[in-house]
């Protein structure tokens, strides 16, 4: 039961090939049922974020099942395999268990101990299971690493005062500005991040602030609810003209806004910078605007300039997660293990069942069935006590392994024999 997780993400890929490889919420059960439907896929789960998009699969198959992700992952994206290969990371069993813990408890995230990505995972996993497309392993296992990021977000200040990358946007725009109390800004989409922002402005003193929304009631219900004003999509253009900060962040598959709508808004502005923040994935704003005059736009990946900083000032918790990881990792690699071992322990209890069977029934042919059933669990259980016990004890100290095969040789050889 080997577990693989094959990845894209900003480690290593930039903007520009994420978005390719980004899958749509509305469009995430199709494609986890479409993924399962191949024979060596037991179990797939399917995490797509702003920063990552990673495929976590269960196999018994582990050349053939990395082979399909990697094809399965080109051809719903309509992409060459070649686009995805220089990007693309690959981790199997210990190192995807461990990977996986690391990127629920944000170690891996671009921004240090942000809180959403814990909220993406479980919202992945639950997606996964209402498809069925999850069975024993990863219902065990997604548990498992719930639990232990809880202990890590618990037992260190990892999350504390960290940024998000809603509040690193501000961050930027204080860095560009200096002091944001008499801009104006404009906020474009109403997700969870788009209320986030609305609370980070607030707080650094921005008086304000327009609410554009597809849905006006909706803007509406959020702008009342902070002071601000609402506005329909339709009048996005008519308002940048008045506004310093532009921040849009919705699940449009295509630009919001585009450079020649921002061109002819712009010659009405009375000769200020306007900074425009594009935090959608795939991109909201056209990336060809940034060659306008008077224009600075910066994407997710533009970002990284505020998030290291805040990356070297909790180096300490990272190292204090890392440990914590280290002892909980055993447990889980002894579980895994267990799993390859269940199988040959039911084959090996059998197996020994009919022996004893047969050789109860020669000594005495009066007993009943039910007697010899309790003659014969008696037995099975005395036998198999101390090889289980230590193996149980290796499995825990990472040598499990090597006993699990011998095992099953030995087992191989009795049941020639019987």
């Amino acid at each position: 039961m080997n577990i693989i997780v094959l990845g894209i993400s900003h480690h290593k890929a930039p903007l520009k090939i994420r978005e390719k490889v980004y899958f749509r919420k509305e469009k995430l059960s199709y494609a986890l049922r479409m993924l399962k439907e191949y024979e060596c896929i037991n179990e797939c789960v399917i995490l797509s974020t702003c920063n990552r998009t990673e495929i976590y699969i269960v196999t018994e198959d582990l050349e053939n099942g990395k082979s399909i992700v990697k094809k399965f992952l080109a051809n719903y994206h309509d992409l060459e395999n070649k686009e995805l290969e220089d990007y693309l990371y690959e981790k199997n069993n210990k190192e995807a268990i461990e990977h996986l813990i690391r990127v629920s408890s944000s170690l891996d995230s671009m921004v240090l101990g942000e809180q959403q990505i814990l909220g993406q995972i479980k919202d992945a996993y639950h997606v996964a299971l209402e498809c069925g497309t999850t069975n024993l392993v990863f219902n065990v296992l997604f548990q498992k690493i719930l639990n232990v990021t809880k202990k890590i977000r618990t037992k260190t200040g990892i999350g504390e005062g960290a940024l998000s990358l809603s509040s690193a946007a501000i961050e930027l725009a204080k860095r560009i500005f200096n002091d944001l109390t008499d801009k104006r800004v404009m906020i474009v989409g109403l997700g969870k991040m788009g209320e986030l922002l609305i609370k980070h402005l607030n707080n650094n003193g921005i008086k304000k602030i327009w609410v554009v929304n597809r849905n006006i009631d909706k803007a509406n219900d959020v702008a009342i609810k902070f002071n601000g004003e609402a506005a329909s999509i339709d009048n996005l253009y008519e308002i940048m003209p008045l506004v310093d900060i532009v921040i849009v962040s919705t699940t449009s598959p295509h630009y919001v806004i585009k450079k020649d709508d921002v061109e002819y808004a712009l010659n009405k502005h009375r000769n200020k910078t306007v900074f425009l923040i594009d935090l959608g994935v795939p991109r909201n704003i056209d990336p060809k605007i940034n060659s306008l005059k008077g224009v600075i736009l910066y994407d997710i990946d533009g970002l990284k300039i505020v998030v290291e900083a805040n990356r070297k000032r909790r180096l300490k918790e990272v190292e204090l997660a890392e440990k914590i990881i280290k002892e909980e990792m055993p447990e889980i690699i002894s579980w895994h293990h267990s799993l390859e071992i269940t199988p040959i322990v039911h084959e090996i209890k059998r197996s020994i069942s009919e022996i004893c069977r047969k050789e109860i029934l020669n000594i005495d042919k009066s007993l009943d069935e039910k007697r010899v059933e309790e003659h014969v669990s008696v037995i099975v259980n005395k036998i198999l006590a101390l090889p289980m016990s230590k193996i149980k004890e290796q499995l825990k100290a990472g040598d499990g392994y090597m006993y699990i095969k011998a095992l099953s040789e030995l087992f191989q050889n009795n049941k020639k024999g019987t």
